[in-house]
């Protein structure tokens, strides 16, 4: 399905350093929107974190998958 084909693209082409990355980009943008407060970002904020929460468990999954 959609969903296996999307998540094995992304564990071919994301690395562990990657996510890593990722993680602390999108945690500063969305600190750095809410420090900002304007109304604008609202959006992006919510849009963010859904992405941020996706980041955290592809995290998480290679982590346990280095345990195993």
């Amino acid at each position: 399905g959609q969903v296996e084909t999307e998540s094995a693209v992304a564990e071919n082409l994301l690395t562990y350093a990657d996510l890593l990355q990722l993680e602390w980009i999108f945690a500063d943008k969305i600190d750095e929107w809410i420090w900002r407060n304007d109304g604008e970002t609202d959006d992006s904020i919510e849009k963010s974190r859904a992405t941020l929460e996706r980041i955290r468990e592809m995290i998480r999954l290679d982590e346990e998958g280095d345990k195993n």
